[in-house]
């Protein structure tokens, strides 16, 4: 991981060092920092910051308590380490895991997007072997209202560092069509990425549903799928479809199939019922580089307003991987 950037160095004298031990007291008081200037780094590469993590047990207001896992910038890496103030506040990302699956699957992203400074939370679902989306839309609602929460609570690890009002649901597969869901039933969510959204034919009432509410998105909307996806084949395109205004993008990743937008541990799941996925052409290292790429653009874009990493997202950089071939497919609608 990055390093963080230098910091400036403290100023000498008597003054200066009265300075600095008012700023710390003041940090430790009331958790929080003044915001520096950031240069930001381009989304090609991890971000500047370490990446610190703390795990509990809530309550969803469903069937049950779910295990989940926040990570957070941090001035080094690991667990309850000191959060890196160094912007003051972050955007939270709430995303919710693919079937039979949780958080540790999803190291790939959630690592990525906090280095490039975002608050994630993921989890595993009270009912890990549930095979309804709608379950994520709880989980989703539940995590915002989480983070929220530990913004301000004492000794919370991110207290005083979350910016409450841009919120970004995510998901995969599974979790994916929960996110886009969830992204039509909560204000509080300001843009979605779906991952290689899921899409069961054998279960219209469901997924019927699922394509209502995303025709009721209206926010910013990013899809990402594989061009050898097997197991849900032609899903993004529909939900892509399905949205009806402000900002979407599809993304296909050429090669890229749908058990790889998972850690590599992912591929010694079977899950029964479920299609045997096609044979990727692409690495998993490659498809989850593409993958950061594109998400990590739409967010600096849309949550932190980062207009520059337009070229990465449908400009210039984005059309050349459409041309190089490591796109199979780019749909944008502004």
């Amino acid at each position: 991981m990055a390093r963080s950037p230098q910091r400036s160095k403290r100023p000498r004298g008597t003054t200066g060092s009265f300075l600095v031990a008012l700023l710390a007291v003041f940090a430790l008081l009331f958790g929080a920092a003044p915001a520096h200037a950031v240069t930001p780094v381009p989304p090609t590469q991890p971000g500047p910051y370490h990446v610190g993590t703390y795990e509990f047990l809530y309550w969803t207001g469903g069937p049950g308590f779910q295990n989940a896992r926040v990570s957070y910038p941090a001035t080094s890496d690991g667990w309850l380490k000191p959060a890196d103030k160094t912007e003051g506040k972050y955007p939270v990302v709430v995303l919710a895991p693919a079937s039979w699956v949780g958080f540790d699957y999803f190291d790939w992203i959630i690592g990525y997007l906090t280095s490039h400074g975002y608050i994630v939370l993921s989890y595993y679902p009270p009912n890990i072997l549930s095979t309804d989306p709608y379950m994520h839309v709880t989980n989703i609602k539940a995590g915002i209202s989480r983070v929220i929460s530990d913004n301000s609570a004492f000794g919370s690890p991110i207290k005083g560092i979350v910016d409450t009002t841009k919120v970004a649901a995510a998901g995969a597969s599974l979790g994916g069509a929960g996110a886009l869901a969830a992204a039509a039933q909560d204000s509080r969510i300001d843009a979605v990425v779906a991952l290689t959204p899921g899409y069961d034919p054998a279960d219209l009432d469901t997924y019927n549903r699922v394509e209502a509410d995303t025709r009721n998105i209206h926010v910013p909307t990013l899809i990402e799928s594989g061009q050898n996806d097997c197991i849900s084949p032609g899903a993004g395109k529909r939900y892509y479809n399905d949205v009806p205004g402000a900002f979407k993008e599809y993304v296909e990743i050429a090669g890229a199939n749908h058990v790889q937008f998972l850690d590599e541990q992912g591929t010694q799941i079977a899950i029964p019922g479920v299609p045997q996925d096609c044979t990727p052409g692409v690495s998993y290292d490659s498809q989850h580089a593409t993958g950061d790429v594109y998400a990590t653009a739409f967010l600096e874009y849309y949550l932190k307003g980062r207009t520059q990493f337009g070229t990465y997202l449908f400009g210039a950089h984005a059309q050349a991987d459409r041309a190089a071939g490591v796109l199979s497919d780019l749909m944008v609608t502004q």
